[in-house]
């Protein structure tokens, strides 16, 4: 069971389905209608989707789409509404049709970072997945403006059957144009595919998707991820894989997806609306409980000592491949036993007479429960409301105010250090100047 938040603390927004790319992948690719999307009813949208997310004080927005840069010219006034509100945002893009300007513009305005879809540096591959000709070219001239001007980015590979033996030749070609941070991830099931077994990986085809990451973090010295949460006992024993099993799922519980027609959902895979924008974020929000319970956690789970982080894997991927959202992850192996909880989290040595001071970057908002404190989507922490207010009016912390002045133990303020520290929320003083 996960506390209910306030409000979401990032939101995927869908500002167009339209896309200049048809991918195979893609849930639009499998539509039978018409394909024709109205271009007015997306932009009805957009004022109450920026609205309830200022007002809601959401950290953080993933603009996606279809293809976002499609409609940048008309989006970024309200990209503009979110910056002046210290939102900060990053745009999934195939990156195509970016121009000088465009990517200047996103600059000025303090873009975090581009997720760029690159299915593969093979082109005849790429054209196949995409629909698109010269897919390759597009993308390795938008690749290089953003090296240009010096925008974060990552390459995404979504993998499936037609491309996954091309991830080492991809991540090796935008290696040597200096690429540094390069992403495979499983392709999901479109849920309007009927059959998409020809192209969904087997286990050890995405088993082996993993392990040509790990080739390529150490052999071409980029940083490496797959951006799926996937079922823990996929990975077993092989310490490698352990790199990629702390992603957890998120939908619902910390994050959620407004589309494109308004209606909001737990994450941009599910298929299910609990609301629309224009009745506001926060009653769909509410709405989602059930992604915060046990309810979808399968009952060959039940055993498992990681069934409460795991969550028996991607609840929409059960769906659509096995019929319930409480069906078991199709890349479970729910015959591994884990032997123990023992964490792989890192760890610091923390003296306690030593000041720490929150991070520049950090920025926090009160919960009923006390407050949030959100460095990232992969870094913020839940703390009690004693601490919140203690540790925004100190400022400056260490581990003898703590066990002193809020009576903790000492084995919990090291814990409490610790991971604060992991998650970047706090640095100590004495390296500020370094």
């Amino acid at each position: 069971m996960y506390k209910r938040l306030l409000a979401p603390l990032c939101v995927q927004w869908e500002v167009t389905g339209k896309c200049n790319f048809s991918c195979i992948h893609c849930y639009n690719y499998w539509c039978r209608n018409d394909g024709h999307i109205d271009k007015n009813q997306e932009v009805r949208y957009w004022d109450s989707a920026v609205r309830e997310i200022v007002e809601n004080r959401v950290f953080h927005v993933v603009i996606t789409g279809g293809e976002p840069l499609l409609v940048i010219n008309d989006l970024f006034p309200y990209i503009k509404r979110l910056k002046d509100n210290g939102i900060s945002f990053s745009i999934n893009s195939n990156v195509s049709i970016l121009t000088d300007e465009i990517a200047d513009r996103l600059k000025e305005l303090g873009i975090s970072s581009f997720l760029v879809s690159l299915p593969c540096i093979i082109n005849t591959v790429n054209e196949q997945i995409t629909s698109y000709e010269g897919a390759t070219e597009v993308a390795l001239k938008g690749i290089q403006m953003l090296i240009d001007k010096d925008i974060p980015f990552s390459v995404n590979m979504v993998v499936t059957k037609l491309n996954n033996h091309y991830i080492i030749d991809t991540a090796k070609q935008l290696s040597d144009i200096g690429v540094k941070s390069f992403c495979a991830t499983k392709s999901a099931t479109p849920s309007n595919c009927p059959d998409f077994s020809d192209y969904n990986l087997s286990t050890p085809e995405f088993i082996l998707m993993l392990k040509d990451l790990i080739y390529v973090r150490n052999t071409y010295n980029m940083n490496v991820a797959s951006l799926e949460a996937y079922p823990q006992c996929i990975f077993g024993d092989d310490i490698a894989l352990h790199y990629f099993r702390n992603r957890r799922c998120t939908a619902g519980k910390s994050i959620c997806a407004i589309g494109f027609n308004g209606d909001i959902k737990p994450c941009a895979h599910s298929s299910k609306s609990y609301g629309n924008i224009k009745e506001g974020l926060i009653p769909a929000w509410n709405n989602m409980d059930d992604w915060r319970s046990n309810k979808y956690i399968p009952q060959e789970c039940s055993d498992c000592k990681r069934k409460y982080t795991c969550s028996g894997g991607c609840k929409v991927e059960a769906l659509t491949q096995n019929g319930r959202m409480d069906a078991v992850d199709p890349y479970s192996d729910c015959s591994y036993k884990f032997n123990d909880e023992q964490s792989d989290e890192q760890t610091f040595e923390i003296q306690l007479a030593t000041n720490y001071v929150l991070v520049n970057k950090v920025r926090y908002r009160p919960e009923y429960f006390g407050g949030i404190l959100f460095y990232s989507l992969r870094n913020w922490m839940a703390i009690t409301e004693i601490f919140y207010n203690f540790l925004l009016e100190k400022k400056t912390i260490c581990g003898y105010t703590l066990i002193n002045e809020l009576g903790i133990s000492k084995n919990q303020t090291e814990v409490v250090i610790n991971e604060l520290l992991r998650k970047n929320i706090i640095e100590r003083e004495d390296t500020l100047h370094e």
